[in-house]
């Protein structure tokens, strides 16, 4: 039976190129494809310094502690971060890493992202408990960036923030926080194996974050310096080995140079399920509706394919009904069920985000990765149809 995986690196001959460039010089550390590539993609998200580092979770807690220790090292109490309420785990696991208390935000039904109204009412009750929100960080799913309202609330609000775009790189809508953070992640819109990007308008949040990546180093240093040794082991503060190198990065360069090529078959693939479901769903079903809600095409670049379904359809179903047919599937991002997530909050953390714990009981995405053909997606799409047939035909509904 043929798989039909959630994602793929899709290495083409240029990424074989610059890999080899690489290897046949025989210096692998961070050299000048990860500068290079650093460029590239500050330079293309609008802003003007990067830095890679060796993973998205990695971005996003080194850019909290410069934020923290440049322009929140006098706060008395932690600082407070905003998270919206459906994202990977990774976007808390740094806030609470970094040393800071969670508040979780609501999300939109549509998009899995951050929800500006809960945002707003959020904001407004913890000034209210004389605990302000100091940062906030909008993550934007699958592709697509989180509504613009949140970067005027935040601008309103005089709040810090940092993107997650770990899954949204390059994506139409995003680069407008004090600190864009992104990822390459094997599953990931640019797809190196694995690495991060910082990227910052801020020379002083630059080079914090560079610091603190280099173990705490004191100066930088050019690759033709490294010899001076007396000079490179002078440190100032504690930091961390989050450094990326010349291997992953010759693989994510030829990915950025191929990304409208590589995103254009990502949007393809989408656009042909969405026909397909708006073809097959066009009668009535549950509660008198398509059986689920479906992303928007509008800026998505896709790097999954989210679907909710609408209630009595149990999903639960539907997934096992999918992976035993070949189509890979996961569960919508779910945090507020976590384990972890409920004991930090006390056990209350599902009662309170209503979008979120939909999403958590009925969402799912899947693959639409360039390595999938047209004729994989219409597989993909039968055996969709056929699960959801099957799970309405259970409830008597269809």
């Amino acid at each position: 039976m043929k798989r039909f995986t959630l994602g793929s690196s899709s290495i083409g001959d240029l990424e074989k190129k610059y890999v080899a460039e690489v290897l046949d010089r025989n210096y692998i550390s961070p050299g000048p494809v990860v500068e290079h590539v650093e460029r590239e993609c500050a330079r293309l998200h609008s802003f003007k310094r990067g830095l890679a580092v060796n993973s998205g979770q990695s971005a996003i807690f080194i850019a909290l502690q410069a934020i923290i220790n440049g322009h929140l090292a006098n706060k008395q109490d932690k600082p407070l971060v905003a998270v919206p309420a459906s994202t990977y785990i990774s976007t808390l696991s740094a806030a609470v890493l970094a040393g800071c208390d969670i508040v979780l935000i609501d999300v939109e039904i549509e998009t899995g992202n951050m929800c500006h109204v809960s945002l707003v009412n959020t904001i407004i009750k913890q000034r209210e408990l004389d605990d302000p929100i100091d940062i906030v960080i909008p993550v934007h799913l699958y592709g697509k960036a989180c509504d613009h309202r949140i970067k005027e609330i935040c601008k309103t609000y005089k709040l810090w923030v940092i993107e997650d775009a770990c899954e949204a790189t390059f994506a139409p809508g995003i680069g407008w926080g004090h600190i864009l953070t992104t990822s390459f992640y094997t599953n990931h819109l640019i797809s190196a194996g694995g690495g991060g990007m910082i990227m910052t308008n801020d020379d002083q949040l630059n080079e914090y974050c560079w610091k603190l990546i280099n173990h705490g180093r004191t100066t930088r240093m050019n690759n033709d310096d490294i010899h001076r040794i007396s000079e490179k082991f002078h440190f100032d503060t504690w930091g961390h080995s989050f450094k990326w190198n010349d291997v992953n990065a010759a693989i994510a360069r030829a990915q950025i140079e191929r990304k409208d090529e590589l995103y254009a078959v990502r949007c393809r693939n989408a656009e042909t399920l969405t026909t397909m479901f708006q073809n097959n769903f066009h009668e009535s079903m549950a509660y008198g509706a398509a059986p689920f809600n479906l992303p928007e095409h509008k800026d998505h670049c896709f790097m999954m394919y989210p679907i909710v379904l609408h209630e009595p359809l149990n999903t639960a179903n539907v997934i096992r009904y999918l992976n035993e047919h070949g189509v890979e599937v996961r569960r919508m991002m779910p945090i507020t069920n976590q384990p972890i997530v409920r004991e930090y909050f006390g056990g209350s953390a599902l009662k309170e985000f209503p979008n979120a714990d939909l999403i958590n009981r009925q969402g799912f995405y899947m693959g639409v990765h360039p390595e999938l053909t047209e004729s994989d997606m219409e597989e993909m799409g039968s055996v969709i149809d056929e699960a959801i047939k099957q799970e309405a035909n259970r409830l008597n509904i269809d």
